[in-house]
């Protein structure tokens, strides 16, 4: 039972892994998850993986220079180079991605944005609970346009219905595999769009 497991069997466990410390992290992360979740149901007095930390030294992962944009958009099935578009111009996470509706886009930063924020119809959160606006440049306008061409103008933005189990990391993979560029996984695009920002001189930040 859970209730038998301790932090030196769980501590055994992970020293006999023969997988990276990054994988492990990843391990430690989701069984601290399943075990938060039991005391959360009452079924343990405390959470045996609470107390293990596991130090890593984190590999950045790559991203796409703004040289390559145009290959690997080029490279993209249609529809996955709409998001890409979009998530090179924004920073969206893939999840907000998938839940992006139309009645997200406001002026609320006093110019046009998405605000990511609670959607109680879909049952949406943004990571960490907060919300945010995200302003729109003239390359993610024009994605919009190309979203709304493709999908119409009411509900999601990026899908008919929404997207249940989107393959955006396969498409990602063979995009990257056409143009012959370094493979960048979905989340790449976020750091891509990140890295644009600090090259024009706009701080992470703002």
């Amino acid at each position: 039972s859970l209730s038998g497991i301790g932090e030196r069997d769980l501590r055994l466990w992970l020293h006999a892994q023969t997988c990276s410390e990054v994988s492990k992290a990843s391990y430690l992360r989701s069984v601290r998850a399943v075990f938060g979740w039991a005391l959360s149901k009452g079924w343990l007095k405390k959470n045996p993986a609470r107390g293990i930390k596991l130090r890593y030294r984190q590999r950045i992962r790559p991203w796409l220079n703004h040289a390559d944009w145009p290959a690997f958009l080029a490279a993209c099935s249609p529809c996955h180079r709409i998001r890409a578009m979009f998530v090179m111009e924004t920073g969206l996470r893939s999840k907000e991605v998938r839940f992006a509706r139309w009645d997200w886009l406001h002026g609320i930063i006093g110019r046009k944005a998405i605000r990511i924020a609670d959607d109680p119809d879909t049952g949406f959160t943004p990571k960490g609970g907060q919300a945010r606006a995200v302003p729109l440049t003239e390359r993610a306008m024009e994605a919009l346009e190309l979203a709304r061409q493709r999908w119409g103008s009411s509900g999601f933005i990026f899908s008919d219905s929404g997207l249940r189990a989107p393959n955006f990391a396969r498409e990602n993979r063979l995009a990257c595999a056409r143009a012959e560029l370094t493979h960048v996984d979905f989340q790449g695009l976020r750091r891509t769009a990140g890295a644009r920002w600090l090259e024009l001189g706009i701080a992470l930040h703002d």
